[in-house]
């Protein structure tokens, strides 16, 4: 179980755990698998590829900084 996964599990009651994750799941696909593949084709027909690959690049690692961020904040804060 991911870190998201562990936060929703923590943060709801035990009867609506179920429910929960899946809602949770359907949303994450929603919002990310669902638009992703037409929005890098559009970035990579509008910059090319060397540019849309190096923005694609950097937002991973802005995600991944983000994720490190508030990793620290949680272990902190327990």
């Amino acid at each position: 179980m991911g870190p998201i996964g562990l936060a929703i599990m923590s943060s709801v009651p035990n009867e609506l755990r179920g429910q929960s994750n899946g809602v949770s799941v359907f949303i994450m696909h929603l919002l990310g698998d669902l638009p992703s593949p037409a929005l890098v084709g559009q970035l990579i027909t509008a910059l090319g590829d060397y540019l849309a690959y190096a923005i694609l690049a950097g937002w991973l690692f802005f995600g991944s900084l983000a994720w490190l961020l508030a990793w620290q904040c949680t272990v902190r804060g327990t």
